[in-house]
């Protein structure tokens, strides 16, 4: 047997075998997984007003209004 037939015997057995599920990605009734949220504190908040040149109320407000209605459509 060459080496290119045991590599191409070893693919053909890994391809009979039943697929397994990705780890933390799926559970077996292939159902997606919920996950714990965890959002932004409000020095996370800061930081990118800060980095971006918002450090302004208006923008703040507009951070937190966007976590929430993303903590919304995730639920």
């Amino acid at each position: 047997m060459t080496g290119f037939q045991s590599k191409k015997d070893m693919a053909q057995d890994k391809l009979a075998q039943p697929a397994q599920e990705p780890v933390g990605f799926v559970d077996s009734k292939l159902n997606p997984i919920q996950r714990t949220w965890v959002g932004l504190t409000e020095d996370d908040t800061l930081e990118i007003a800060e980095r971006l040149g918002l450090a302004d109320v208006a923008w703040l407000d507009l951070m937190v209004a966007i976590e929430a209605k993303l903590k919304e459509k995730n639920k």
